[in-house]
Parts: structure tokens; C-alpha cells; sequence
């Protein structure tokens, strides 16, 4: 599970802000946001199983990210991990209108996805567990694990904390967004269950914005914001396991190629 709260055109100061949790089995590797060494120009973390992301920006401006969509009559072995979705975008020359395109093709052989793809200007939401698609380009939005057009609590809560801290902030800081990542009081966590094969997963429930587990809750927490000049500010915070501190803070700045 995973959390992606977002306002577009909503501060002049930053007219695009994200900001996100990535929720994941403390097991499970990853590597810190960095440059990749095979695509200089892609800024994100990586996952080590499966060598995709979560979340990233190219020098380009291309962003992309993705959330799990939780629907137990549709999870399987999928041949292909959702975090190809957004590593192939970032790496590769096509528009989003094209990825997307390109996507319904082969959106099967993937687990349930929330997509969003696109640029500072305009971001295009698709999901393979429905045709509802859209451009998200003005507006406050969040994205956890149902679709765009039916958030749960998570999600509104995320998107009530940040239209609040639009209003009452003039000055907005990425302490004040990671502040909203930390919140712990939404709802209860979920617990762990097995499938028919023994594999351990989380079901989806009204969770808080930081999730808290034994064995699984919020590796990392990310803002991305960007000027009104193409000037990103990139801070990743990652967290100890079954631990409210982070261990690590990585921030990055850099103009966006024209």
C-alpha cells in the first residue's frame, strides 16, 4: 500500500507538489533515491528484487509513481512487477498519452495498479482495474489503494491535511508535507494475512497516512516539489523497520532540462 497526495496549480510558490509514503515488507530490498548509474538522468529509489520504483523524475521533468490496488479476487503471481510502470516511463522517449497507449496492451500482466504519468503541467491517471482514466492538471488530489474516483480514508485524509496546510501556509516547507506523511491518527493499521499458498499480505483497510507494523509499514516518505522557474526539490526520508524515527535523508536539486 501506498499514499500519493498531490496539488497542482494550487501555490504560487510550487505550482506542482507531491508527496508521498511507500508502504512495503520491511524484507523486501530497496535501494536510497539517487541517480541511477544505467540512467543518469532518473532520480528515484529502487526496488532490488525487481530493479523498478515507486516513484521518480527524469532531467526531463517526466514524472511518474504508482499505488497497489488492492483486489483480492484479481491478486495472482503476476509475471511482471508494478514497478516497471514507472521506470519504463521515466527511461524511455514516449509522451504519456503514448505510454498509456501503449500500456492497455499488456496492463494484464500486471497486479492491480494506480498509474500516474506525465509532467509538472499535467499528470494522466490509469489503472487496470478499471476504464476510468484522467489528467490530473489542476487541484488538490490523493491517490492510496482504491481507484482515483473512489478514494478511501487514507486518501481523504491526506487530501483534507494538505488543502488545510495550503490555506493556512504562506510559506510552504517540505517539513510541513513530511509532517502530513507522519500522520498516525486516520485509523487502526492492518494486519497481515495468508493466501491459499501461505504467502503473507496485507488487506486493505482504512489505514493511517504512516503505517506502523511488525513486519510492514512505511519504508519511506517522499516530497517532490517544483517552481514556477522548473526548479525541483527532490527529499526522501527513509525509516528504520518498526520505527517512528528515519534513518536516512537524501535531498536533491537540479533545473529541468529545456
Amino acid at each position: 500500500m501506498c499514499v500519493i497526495l498531490i496539488a497542482m496549480q494550487e501555490s504560487e510558490q510550487f505550482p506542482f507538489i507531491l508527496a508521498a509514503n511507500r508502504d512495503e515488507f520491511y524484507q523486501r530490498p530497496s535501494a536510497q533515491a539517487e541517480y541511477w548509474r544505467d540512467h543518469p538522468d532518473v532520480l528515484a529509489g529502487r526496488d532490488l528484487e525487481a530493479r523498478g520504483t515507486w516513484l521518480g523524475i527524469n532531467r526531463s521533468g517526466k514524472i511518474a509513481a504508482v499505488t497497489n490496488h488492492y483486489s483480492p479476487e484479481s491478486t495472482q503471481q503476476a509475471p511482471r512487477s508494478r514497478g516497471e510502470l514507472v521506470s519504463e516511463f521515466l527511461i524511455s522517449t514516449e509522451t504519456a498519452d503514448q505510454y498509456a497507449e501503449n500500456l492497455r496492451t499488456i496492463q494484464d500482466q500486471f497486479n492491480g495498479y494506480g498509474l500516474l504519468i506525465g509532467d509538472s503541467s499535467r499528470l494522466r491517471y490509469q489503472s487496470n482495474e478499471s476504464d476510468f482514466e484522467t489528467d490530473l492538471s489542476s487541484g488538490i488530489h490523493a491517490l492510496s489503494n482504491k481507484l482515483l474516483s473512489s478514494p478511501g480514508a487514507r486518501a481523504q485524509t491526506g487530501k483534507r491535511l494538505l488543502e488545510d496546510m495550503l490555506k493556512t501556509q504562506k510559506l510552504l516547507t517540505p517539513q510541513a508535507l513530511f509532517r502530513i506523511l507522519f500522520d498516525k491518527e486516520s485509523a487502526a493499521s492492518p494486519e497481515p494475512t495468508r493466501n491459499e499458498n501461505g504467502e503473507e499480505s496485507i488487506q486493505l483497510a482504512d489505514v493511517p497516512i504512516f503505517v506502523r507494523m511488525e513486519n510492514y509499514g512505511t519504508c519511506c516518505s517522499t516530497v517532490l516539489l517544483i517552481d514556477q522557474f522548473q526548479n525541483v526539490f527532490f527529499e526522501e526520508r527513509t525509516f528504520y523497520e518498526n520505527a517512528e524515527r528515519y534513518r536516512s535523508r537524501r535531498s536533491f536539486e537540479f533545473k529541468i532540462a529545456e
